[in-house]
């Protein structure tokens, strides 16, 4: 496959003394990669291939790769070149990163949700962010998306849950994410080892529900048999706090809020 985009190059450039490159071998791997994910998988499943982030130098940069799947891949580059920094959790932080780690390994067709229930300031944004940052490292797409733009200027990624799933307004019992098959969402999801989700309790169970329902119907085309576990198989970690602020109702009494809560679903 090098070959022929060696060839390619040096016919578009008119120039028969461009050699073959790392940029060359990187766009052969992205386009093995476009194919593997189809069929839900990943190089980096295998050792001895990690997708590294196709630079322009002869102007065969991968123009068919969205622009948020080249942001992920070009944030795991960046680890990658970052000297790895020893992780420092306590106890309790140290067991549920080995959880949500081990997670990873277990057959997908098993629920991995997990819920990290902690009060502010007592290091759930540091977990999370390790989290991320171990699975970026061996090359896995890791989603972060916390339900308030404040809490994603904390998290690495920066994008909101409504932002990344397409979320939209009024949702309900049977309401479905606004992306559709092959867009640039619906791929980022496939590709996706893990998703991070925070403040997941001021929001509404049917939120919730909606986005579970939307990556349900995305990986049932990959495998079937995923279309009735949680969230299509993957590693989904939600973090908050019940203490503070619930989904806000309008003029809802304790019970519909109650209701409504993400640990109700």
């Amino acid at each position: 496959m090098t070959e022929d985009y060696l060839h390619a190059v040096r016919k578009e450039q008119n120039d028969q003394n461009i050699q073959f490159s790392d940029v060359l071998y990187n766009r052969a791997l992205l386009d093995i990669e476009s194919v593997m994910v189809n069929l839900s998988q990943s190089l980096c499943d295998f050792d001895g291939f990690v997708i590294q982030e196709v630079v322009n130098e002869h102007n065969t940069a991968n123009n068919n790769e969205p622009a948020i799947i080249r942001e992920h891949r070009r944030l795991a580059a960046q680890l990658a070149l970052q000297p790895q920094h020893q992780f420092h959790f306590n106890e309790d932080q140290q067991s549920i990163f080995d959880a949500i780690i081990n997670s990873l390994e277990a057959p997908q067709d098993q629920p991995k949700l997990c819920f990290v229930d902690s009060l502010g300031g007592t290091g759930k944004t540091y977990l999370f962010n390790s989290i991320l940052e171990h699975v970026r490292r061996a090359g896995h797409i890791a989603l972060a998306v916390p339900t308030s733009s404040i809490a994603a200027l904390l998290l690495d990624g920066r994008r909101t849950a409504h932002s990344t799933f397409k979320i939209p307004l009024g949702v309900h019992r049977t309401s479905m994410c606004n992306f559709t098959p092959g867009s640039d969402t619906t791929r980022l999801v496939t590709m996706a080892t893990i998703i991070v989700l925070d403040e997941a309790s001021m929001i509404s169970r049917d939120l919730i529900e909606t986005v579970n329902r939307s990556v349900q119907d995305i990986m049932r085309t990959v495998n079937p048999a995923l279309e009735h576990v949680p969230f299509g198989g993957k590693t989904v970690v939600f973090g908050g706090d019940f203490r503070q602020v619930l989904p806000v109702i309008p003029n809802a009494e304790r019970p519909q809020i109650v209701a409504q809560c993400l640990n109700q679903s």
